[in-house]
């Protein structure tokens, strides 16, 4: 199974696939992984990825334009794109058995409040 996972913060996802159980199913060819960093997707000087959600609003969310064109850079054809929430559905095993029929799984890695809706609109396969 091929992983995707996007997010503001490689490092620490990094890390816990090269550790334990994880890098044990890297070695062995049952799990592969890449990061992708939304942060490079930014456009302005300071790569902001963050915005006041439209409408307004308490917190920040990820704004959709750099997430979209990440997402965008993962090939479209093969993916399925997963972003957990607490108001999404429950982690279950029926869940799990569904997404393990899936070649690989972006995952989205949200910070803050959450994301711009339209990525959920657009995008997003489960939540």
């Amino acid at each position: 199974m091929r992983f995707t996972l996007l997010t503001l913060f490689p490092e620490p996802i990094e890390a816990y696939f090269d550790s334990s159980i994880m890098a044990r199913a890297v070695q062995k060819g049952l799990v592969e992984y890449r990061c992708v960093n939304i942060r490079d997707f930014a456009t302005d000087v300071h790569r902001t990825c963050d915005d006041a959600p439209y409408g307004g609003g308490a917190g920040m969310v990820l704004k959709a334009e750099p997430l979209a064109a990440a997402l965008d850079s993962v090939a479209a054809d093969s993916r399925h794109t997963v972003y957990p929430t607490p108001s999404g559905s429950p982690l279950s095993t029926a869940l799990i058995e569904r997404l393990c029929g899936h070649n690989e799984l972006v995952l989205i890695c949200g910070r803050y409040e959450g994301i711009d809706q339209r990525i959920i609109d657009l995008y997003v396969d489960d939540e």
